[in-house]
């Protein structure tokens, strides 16, 4: 569950973009958050990673844990009903994987892995199943809403899922555009810290860093981005609503 937990670490940014559709929105609810798969691989070796899914603007991405460091996917689409993403593990750096996953049920998934290793040209397929990681498997769940200012004057929200598990913490932190994991988040004392890498909507990286004081309900501090060369800050504040 530790390694789960890790990559369901999500982000969204202030950068504005064009929003999506409720249709969208609904897909959103179908196949956004964290997946633990079950599968038997050809090697007849039962496994059971997690599999996070999340969106830039009007992208699906995907991250497959396996061994604690979570592992992008490429290409990530959604083909009609299905989620497709291909992927190639540090343990099998010769062996492109691409996955296929169907939604089953309420928060249930099935799919085929196919495969295919490089240098033997070897390849065939496998089938896994799914189910998605609930709320209800955390200590705590709380919920916080952040509002800020960005760069070009235009105001911005965005909701911070915290959960605990095992007694740490993690945030699942939602805006209009990004869904991501987080690369870390830290908490001394009222002082709170979580750092976000992602992508603006030309395809530049872009790192920030929310630092800020928790005061009751509230919290209040200061934003640091980076794009590139460029780099700046703003304040941001928040209260709790769950």
């Amino acid at each position: 569950m530790k390694r789960l937990i890790l990559a369901a670490l999500l982000a969204g940014l202030m950068i504005s973009g064009s929003g999506w559709s409720a249709a969208n929105d609904d897909v959103d609810r179908q196949i956004l958050g964290a997946w633990m798969l079950d599968l038997t691989d050809p090697d007849g070796v039962n496994r059971a990673p997690a599999v996070v899914v999340g969106r830039q603007y009007d992208r699906y991405i995907a991250w497959y844990l396996g061994n604690d460091q979570p592992e992008p996917f490429r290409d990530v689409e959604l083909k009609g009903d299905t989620l497709v993403g291909t992927l190639q593990l540090k343990e099998f750096p010769a062996v492109t994987l691409t996955l296929d996953a169907t939604l089953t049920g309420d928060d249930k998934c099935a799919g085929t892995v196919k495969y295919r290793e490089g240098s033997s040209g070897a390849s065939g397929s496998f089938r896994f199943s799914g189910q998605r990681v609930p709320m209800a498997a955390f200590d705590e769940v709380m919920t916080w809403k952040l509002r800020f200012t960005a760069p070009d004057g235009k105001k911005h929200e965005a909701t911070v899922t915290v959960v605990t598990k095992d007694d740490k913490m993690y945030a699942w932190f939602s805006g209009p555009d990004h869904q991501l994991p987080a690369r870390s988040i830290t908490v001394q004392g009222d002082n709170v810290e979580l750092r976000v890498t992602a992508e603006t909507e030309r395809g530049q990286a872009i790192d920030i860093t929310f630092r800020g004081a928790v005061s009751g309900e509230t919290v209040k501090g200061t934003a640091e981005y980076q794009i590139g060369s460029e780099s700046g800050s703003l304040p941001f504040q928040g209260e709790r609503t769950s």
